[in-house]
């Protein structure tokens, strides 16, 4: 007999490990073929920008030790993927112009990504039924972690019995949430928001990988001790994946230029992947007077970068300009631990556990998160203009905020566990989660 709902794989899958991160990533090509137990976990991703993918690597950074596997639904030569590529190949084109104009395009803009309503979700899951054929092959019964909504209904339709999606914005609206999924939140407010919205939900907390959680106190003491001993600050910016902030960002280098200059800063700027993205500052930063760049492109030199906590650079301005999207992603999460504080707009990084200076975001949707950030105190309020910035720059370099702020990461320190409380829901369930709304 025929069973008519079983389902033929279409397509092999392959896994590879990654050398940067350590994590197993499922390819279309080559590699070890994809045999995964009924025990193992896939985390489901879209690549929009760099936050989703990072949200994914944070995951597996915390189930070392167990059969898990990261899948960009971006990352295969299927029909399914090119349409996904073309749908980030315009949300990348419009968050650039939106952040770079302002004014109405940037107004039109914030208003698109704040209308997910309910129409919004369901026009999202006939998307994803179109695109279930990129799952095919893969066991229904392992369990689903998703860090992209996309993902978690992907995972749904296509009949993935365990599936957790991460709500990984703090702007409550229908189109983050997966109906028939576990949806796991940041933040009791965010909780309670979803509830009105007619979700049960599951509190985690914030989305920080391992390392950084797990050194909150060695991290913050070495952050102290430079304090007093008016060391060096060291200031790490991360410009998102679609390259949207590169105009503002520009701007930024050269507020900072004056300290840079005088030694009192060493910046590290991570360009990303994009290569207009690296031209543009590159040209930018060899304007900047008595500032000495250096270009970092692989990955052995960046991941030495303040290594030695008593040494510092002989340069004030390092630009960091991979091609590997893995690698340009991996490179703030190690260098973020060892600087004295961070620059990045207010998207899935203004969570991590280190102070942080949250400029200019992208998309309405992101006012929340930095709004949450600052209440936590180990951020700023949103640096909408360089001139925002450069107060309180010189805030930093003239009182104790970032003293203050090194306290207030240390008083945070349950808050960054979300991805550790996750994990250690399916370890001790052995992924046996029940999916809800």
């Amino acid at each position: 007999m025929i069973c008519c709902s079983a389902r033929r794989p279409k397509r092999q899958l392959f896994v590879k490990r990654d050398h940067v991160t350590g994590a197993n990533f499922l390819s279309a090509t080559d590699g070890e073929p994809f045999n995964p137990s009924p025990n193992a976990v896939l985390i489901l991703t879209l690549r929009m920008g760099f936050g989703h993918l990072r949200i994914a690597h944070a995951v597996a950074s915390w189930l070392d030790g167990r059969e898990a596997y990261v899948y960009d639904l971006l990352g295969t030569d299927t029909p399914e993927s090119e349409s996904l590529k073309r749908y980030e190949w315009i949300y990348s084109k419009f968050s650039k112009v939106a952040s770079a104009s302002g004014g109405p395009i940037e107004w039109a803009f914030d208003k698109f990504l704040t209308s997910g309503d309910a129409s919004a979700q369901n026009k999202l899951r006939d998307v994803a039924l179109r695109l279930k054929p990129l799952t095919d092959g893969i066991p229904l019964d392992i369990t689903v972690v998703a860090t992209h909504a996309v993902a978690g209904h992907i995972a749904v339709e296509a009949g993935f019995r365990k599936v957790i999606n991460l709500v990984v914005d703090n702007y409550a609206q229908h189109f983050n949430a997966v109906p028939g999924a576990i949806n796991a939140v940041q933040a009791g407010a965010l909780g309670a928001a979803y509830a009105k919205l007619g979700y049960q939900t599951v509190l985690a907390g914030h989305w920080a990988d391992r390392r950084s959680a797990e050194g909150i106190h060695t991290d913050t003491a070495r952050r102290m001790k430079r304090i007093h001993s008016k060391a060096v600050r060291r200031l790490v910016i991360a410009i998102g994946g679609a390259g949207a902030q590169a105009t503002f960002v520009i701007e930024l280098l050269a507020a900072l230029q004056p300290g840079m200059a005088a030694k009192t800063w060493h910046v590290v700027l991570n360009c990303g992947d994009a290569k207009e993205t690296q031209t543009r500052i590159q040209a930018a930063a060899a304007t900047l007077k008595g500032v000495e760049v250096q270009v970092l492109d692989t990955w052995e030199p960046i991941s030495q970068i303040w290594t030695k906590d008593h040494e510092e650079q002989s340069c004030a301005l390092t630009l960091i300009c991979v091609n590997d999207r893995t690698q340009a992603i991996a490179a703030t999460d190690v260098l973020i631990p060892r600087s004295d504080m961070a620059c990045f707009k207010p998207g899935e990084l203004a969570f991590i556990p280190a102070p942080k200076l949250l400029i200019r975001r992208v998309g309405a949707h992101e006012a929340a998160s930095a709004v949450r950030a600052a209440e936590l105190g180990d951020a700023t309020a949103e640096l909408r203009t360089k001139e925002d910035f450069e107060k309180t720059i010189h805030l930093v370099e003239t009182t104790d905020l970032l003293s203050q702020m090194n306290r207030a990461v240390v008083a945070n320190e349950d808050h960054y566990m979300g991805c550790k409380r996750i994990c250690h829901l399916l370890q001790q369930n052995n992924g046996a989660v029940k999916n809800g709304n």
